[in-house]
């Protein structure tokens, strides 16, 4: 894929990154150059790239869906994981989501 990589977040997939501590630039490095990519029965595009985690090897995971009418490399993402990692038990998750909504801005809609 070329260097003009376009990434469009859902609000799912930004509160997941945010709830996982998952970075834009490793969603960017998982589609740009994954491990393995999978296409899913419904056409979606499953990204898979071994990262580095507290000092463990883990399979990041994106599911995105390629978005055409916005540019020849640009990808709609869906939602964001990390095998092997739990998501942080309900009061944790629930702070964070309440921090992520009230300080992270969503870029302006065309």
């Amino acid at each position: 894929m070329s260097s003009k990589l376009k990434i469009i977040l859902t609000d799912h997939a930004r509160e997941r990154m945010f709830l996982r501590k998952i970075s834009q630039s490793l969603v960017q490095s998982a589609i740009s150059k994954p491990d393995d990519r999978q296409i899913e029965d419904d056409g979606d595009t499953q990204f898979i790239k071994q990262v580095d985690r507290k000092g463990e090897k883990r399979k990041l995971h994106v599911i995105a869906k390629p978005m055409p009418e916005e540019g020849k490399d640009a990808w709609l993402v869906k939602t964001v994981w990390i095998r092997g990692e739990d998501d942080p038990n309900f009061i944790i998750k629930t702070l964070r989501m309440l921090l992520m909504r009230i300080f992270v801005r969503k870029p302006a809609r065309r």
